[in-house]
């Protein structure tokens, strides 16, 4: 698979974003974003990236209570026991992000089919193209959890925590998620009774940390619906514990899933959202957002090729 290069990312970012990066000085978020694949030191990344190894990170910072229960951990598909899982579960690959699977009756999985896509997607080395290379180095693992089901909307709400040298700045809540079969669209091979989220759904609005709607908004959001989602009774918990996992990261998103607006379960650390290239409008914001990160404050390394 061809790696990505100063060239080759500018070309992408151009075509997507409209405009060229300026990698010297870059202003707004997509340019701190991409700056950050070549000049940034992201090797600590490599553990919190890793969906296995962040567990005892978060357990560290945050504490027990806002990890989903592990029912196995093992690093190959065929160590993977399905008679010792309960009916319902999640699996999921810890080396990359989108494929996960959702598994609400055990007794209609087709397992072999769940052993094939396992089996390619322990072999696949993401984010390789993208730039984003710190999941590469991750010795790739399944992990299986418990299922995750919120009472009144099955699925429960994704709140996408965006912080700022340690601070969170805005929050993107993902309600009205699913769960669908057939074939998830990051994952190659479709295997019978594996379900997936499907957010072609959702709603997504963006809030500020004291929950007031944001002036700007992800880019492929529908501008006519208004950001009415009820304010969270566990908003201030999740900004504490979102500021405890950031760290000294000059940017970096944490998400949680929130069941029944009371159990609040640490998701992932994600730090470059949608590769890079998600765009927010009003435009003048994405330099707006660039400003609240100072790249000058975290040690950089300096190379032209991934």
């Amino acid at each position: 698979m061809p790696k990505a290069t100063v060239e080759s990312l500018s070309r992408k970012f151009h075509d997507r974003l409209g405009y060229w990066p300026n990698l010297s000085n870059p202003g707004t978020i997509q340019e701190k974003l991409l700056w950050r694949v070549f000049f940034e030191d992201m090797t600590e990344a490599v553990r919190l990236a890793d969906k296995v190894a962040v567990r005892d990170y978060v357990r560290e910072r945050a504490g027990e209570k806002y990890l989903v229960e592990a029912l196995a951990i093992v690093e190959s598909e065929d160590d993977l026991d399905f008679d010792l899982l309960p009916d319902a579960f999640a699996l999921k690959v810890n080396h990359m992000s989108g494929a996960n699977m959702m598994v609400k009756d055990r007794s209609g999985l087709d397992e072999e089919a769940v052993r094939r896509m396992l089996r390619t997607l322990l072999k696949m080395r993401y984010g390789s193209r993208t730039g984003e290379h710190w999941y590469g180095p991750i010795p790739p693992k399944l992990l299986v959890e418990r299922l995750l089901v919120d009472s009144k909307s099955g699925v429960p709400i994704e709140y996408k925590v965006h912080t700022f040298h340690g601070r969170v700045e805005f929050i993107a809540a993902y309600a009205s998620k699913s769960l669908s079969e057939g074939r998830n669209p990051n994952v190659l091979v479709e295997a019978p009774g594996a379900l997936h989220v499907d957010t072609s759904g959702a709603t997504i609005s963006q809030y500020d940390r004291n929950w007031n709607p944001t002036p700007y908004r992800f880019g492929h959001t529908d501008a006519a619906r208004p950001p009415n989602d009820p304010k969270p009774s566990v908003l201030g918990e999740m900004i504490g514990v979102a500021e405890q996992l950031a760290g000294d990261w000059g940017y970096v998103r944490v998400d949680f899933n929130c069941v029944d607006d009371r159990e609040l379960y640490f998701a992932e650390m994600t730090f470059s959202p949608g590769a890079g290239l998600s765009k927010y409008v009003p435009d003048h914001y994405n330099e707006y957002l660039g400003s609240l990160w100072d790249i000058n404050r975290r040690y950089v390394r300096i190379g032209d090729s991934l």
